[in-house]
């Protein structure tokens, strides 16, 4: 089995292939470059794009996939990436709060699940960024409440009904919306759904801090050229995911990019973070770089 509890999959052995919904050309695109990497022997790993449609419409893009390449051509199936960067681009297009646009993302990509396993995929899973945000002063309480909020506005309000069907009260309270009638009956349901892997995105850490008229003020994040540098965060939120959601296999992601992990030394320590999460009992089955070629492949 590729992605098997024993072995330690890698960036150079892993193809994580995002399927964007292309139009016309989708399936011959996705045949073609899924086959590359089968020659080339990778283990591929298919995530679905943002449907152009919309949310809505991803299980349709999820059997256009399994279509395209067949219920075997991937190793592992992802119902998306980056649910929350979803939202947020929809919400910027249509003018509904971030939240409420996320919760139609989640729907989709509950029923996108279905709609893989139904066409026949066997390894069925989701990806999610998540961040590590710091307190700017760790001693100053109001600076720990921020911390606290941001978390739960950008980790927790994806994780919390993807892998335990709810909202936590707390993100409710933090997120500013009057009242939350856009969760409807049977929603949460819809989700959560079995996970056989979860793919966990991750690009660097930011630290925030609370003024005093309340305002929570986001300093900058770990410049592009450091993350790499700093591979700590990959490393807790590995070992904080494996204590949380026992039981789902994780898989580390790293984007690519100028001055991130697009070099063999930014990926070398990504890497080492990830096995040494794994070395310290988190369920990690292997690493990938986020693109549409495996690394070190030609173009």
């Amino acid at each position: 089995m590729p992605l098997a509890a024993d072995d330690f999959l890698p960036p150079e052995r892993v193809a994580l292939v995002l399927a964007p919904d292309g139009g016309a050309s989708f399936e011959d695109d996705l045949h073609r470059v899924v086959g590359r990497h089968h020659e080339a022997g990778h283990v591929v790993v298919v995530a679905l794009g943002s449907p152009s449609a919309g949310p809505g419409d991803r299980p349709a893009l999820a059997r256009r996939a399994v279509d395209a390449i067949g219920p075997d051509g991937a190793d592992a199936w992802l119902t998306g990436l980056d649910p929350l960067a979803e939202a947020r681009a929809l919400s910027a297009a249509g003018g509904r709060h971030v939240l409420v646009e996320l919760h139609d993302v989640l729907l989709g990509h509950g029923r996108a699940a279905d709609a893989l396993r139904e066409a026949g995929a066997e390894i069925v899973g989701a990806g999610v960024h998540l961040e590590v945000t710091r307190p700017a002063d760790p001693a100053r309480t109001q600076d720990l409440d921020a911390a606290l909020d941001a978390d739960l506005l950008t980790n927790h309000v994806v994780l919390g009904p993807l892998l335990d069907g709810s909202y936590p009260v707390a993100a409710r309270a933090a997120s500013g919306l009057a009242d939350w009638d856009h969760v409807r009956p049977g929603d949460l349901v819809a989700i959560r759904r079995r996970l056989d892997v979860l793919a966990v995105t991750h690009s660097g850490t930011r630290t925030v801090s609370r003024g005093a008229d309340g305002d929570r003020f986001v300093h900058a994040a770990t410049t592009p050229g450091s993350r790499a540098a700093e591979p700590d965060g990959l490393y807790e939120i590995l070992c904080a995911m494996d204590n949380a959601y026992l039981g789902v296999p994780l898989i580390g992601v790293v984007p690519t990019g100028e001055g991130e992990v697009g070099h063999a030394g930014g990926l070398a320590v990504h890497e080492a973070a990830a096995r040494r999460a794994r070395e310290d009992g988190a369920d990690v089955r292997g690493l990938a770089v986020l693109g549409e070629r495996a690394p070190g492949e030609g173009t």
